[in-house]
């Protein structure tokens, strides 16, 4: 029973998410602002790999589980399918998720792929038009000539023709989005009498058609207890409903079992006044968490109007949500209004999440401490450091380790100001780039600041240091990281920056990695680390033949001793490989 209410929901669910849709001109705006980059879908990390693919449908999800907004995000993903700089197994797997979506719209996308240059590609187009259930990509198929388009034919034909033989294409209520007006009528009359899945087919029959006269019923579904019921309900409440449905998807979006759905169907609703309306009932919302909510629902419709009162409220004395007021800010903000995410930041008591205030601060400034250079006052002169050493420009280089920090220590530590050394301190700890390195150094071999001080600089020494060339924003090879980290690890006071040390030694591509990271291989307190660091340097092929017997005896070392059947695994495979 388990299994058959699992398959029932899952059916409903992706038949009402096929249901919905919205205009081709909405989706591409946000496809064009908000696309994940594709590179790292072929990247030789399998890790990187595996992130930009859960990324991609991540954001396939944000956009709204929406079929159509995802095709047309892939429409535009295969833009890059021209792109030389793109590699092909990045290509290759953007085809793929375009036969997954499928629909009436991804075909005529695929056709000129059929005659594309790489055969990979041609492949890949053809499997996915097999894929895809829609009569377009029988007609698609048949244009070509090629064997590969053939055999696609053939495959698709097959599916199609099981499809007809089970009745699944002409049977009610599946029938309802193709069917005559008589025919719905005549089968509304008896939805009463319907189960609870049968209900929802219609409901998502409905959403189809845009059948606004049958709205009531929707509404109806959301007080079922039947979970696949209850969602097509709040999906065909969305198609086909407006303004006046605002108050109940509010309450689903807050109260009901299924919020994310319900802000998604909220997020994309078009109807006359329906931003207006919404906004009306942000203002009015007294509660902290039905505010937030509301705040998020409009930011997905980038409604810029929200922007403003998002942020009074953030700044209100009874806030107690400001971190999360200012990250749905974020969405819409620009540069320009940066002195309002400073203010709620400043207000914001909790160090956890005044350090998310100042990354959201920082990504908006973009690399330019002016705005906030500005904001500065005899009172937040200090606390400001931190937010400077966010940003990292050469502003905040000048005022926080030039005019504070070095002169703290010329001047000797006793005579200097603790506050605005520990705050300049805590400024470089947060640095995003390698200018700081050799100062946070210095401050991990020193006996004058506490351990306290000593471990915080040497992990943002081992951080900084370890950043990938493109980043570091230091002339520094691979070979002089791995030895600055050699060099760090003598000052470590406790294991865990021992650990660090070891782990951000993995990411330093360079055999000298390698041999600084193998001289601790038999200590028990680090060997795990040891061990997933080596295996992360034999990853990279060119960097494991580029020194084979390195490489070989200390992949040997891990084959022998790790219990881990995964870690066993990468070993033997990098191996056998070289």
């Amino acid at each position: 029973m388990k299994t058959i209410r699992f398959l029932t929901v899952f059916a409903v669910t992706v038949f009402t998410v096929m249901a919905m849709s919205v205009s081709v001109f909405f989706a591409a705006e946000i496809t064009q602002q908000h696309l994940p980059p594709v590179n790292q879908l072929a990247s030789e990390n399998l890790q990187e790999r595996e992130k930009a693919q859960q990324d991609w449908q991540n954001y396939c999800r944000s956009i709204g589980l929406d079929l159509q907004l995802c095709a047309a995000a892939c429409e535009e993903m295969l833009n890059v399918v021209a792109d030389e700089n793109v590699p092909v197994e990045a290509k290759v797997w953007l085809i793929r998720q375009l036969g997954i979506v499928g629909g009436g719209w991804v075909p005529s996308h695929l056709e000129k792929l059929l005659d594309h240059e790489n055969i990979r590609i041609r492949d890949e187009a053809a499997r996915a038009l097999a894929n895809i259930p829609h009569n377009k990509a029988a007609e698609v198929l048949k244009k070509s000539n090629s064997q590969l388009a053939k055999d696609a034919l053939t495959q698709h034909s097959v599916d199609r023709d099981i499809l007809k033989k089970t009745g699944n294409e002409t049977a009610l209520p599946q029938q309802l989005p193709y069917a005559d007006e008589s025919v719905v009528t005549e089968w509304m009359k008896k939805y009463d009498q319907l189960g609870d899945f049968e209900k929802a087919q219609t409901l998502a029959g409905l959403t189809v058609r845009k059948d606004k006269q049958y709205l009531a019923y929707a509404v109806n579904a959301l007080k079922s207890n039947d979970e696949s019921l209850r969602n097509a309900g709040i999906s065909a409440v969305g198609a086909l409903g407006g303004v006046r449905e605002i108050p109940v998807l509010l309450d689903q979006a807050f109260n009901g079992a299924n919020k994310e759905l319900a802000k998604n169907v909220l997020s994309r609703m078009v109807d006359k006044g329906f931003d207006d309306a919404l906004l009306e009932h942000l203002k009015a919302e007294k509660d902290a968490g039905r505010f937030e909510m509301i705040a998020d629902v409009l930011s997905r419709r980038y409604n810029n109007s929200v922007l403003p009162v998002v942020l009074e409220r953030a700044k209100a004395a009874d806030t107690q949500n400001r971190l999360a007021l200012i990250r749905i800010a974020e969405n819409l903000a620009v540069k320009e209004n940066v002195n309002d995410f400073i203010d709620v930041w400043e207000l914001i008591t909790d160090r956890g999440q005044r350090d998310q205030a100042e990354q959201i601060i920082a990504r908006l400034v973009n690399g330019d401490s002016e705005p906030v250079v500005k904001k500065r006052t005899e009172k937040n002169y200090a606390d400001m450091f931190s937010l400077l050493g966010r940003i990292g420009d050469e502003k905040s280089i000048k005022e926080i380790t030039d005019r504070v920090f070095k002169r703290s220590l010329d001047a000797g530590l006793s005579a200097a100001t603790p506050e605005l050394t520990a705050a300049a301190l805590r400024a470089m700890c947060n640095w995003p780039d390698g200018r700081v390195a050799d100062d946070l150094l210095l401050v991990a071999e020193s006996k004058d600041f506490s351990d306290t001080d000593r471990i915080a600089a040497l992990r943002g020494f081992a951080r900084v240091v370890s950043l990938p060339n493109d980043r570091i924003k230091i002339k520094i090879n691979d070979k002089e990281k791995a030895a600055l980290l050699a060099k760090g690890f003598d000052h470590a006071i406790r294991i865990e920056e021992k650990r660090l040390i070891i782990q951000r030694a993995g990411q330093v591509r360079h055999v000298d990695s390698l041999k600084f990271i193998l001289q601790y291989f038999g200590n028990a307190e680090l060997q795990d680390t040891v061990i997933r660091s080596v295996l992360d340097l034999a990853h990279h092929t060119d960097l494991r033949r580029s020194d084979k017997e390195a490489f070989g005896a200390a992949l040997d070392k891990v084959i022998d001793v790790t219990k881990d059947q995964g870690l066993l695994d990468r070993a033997k495979r990098y191996k056998d490989n070289f």
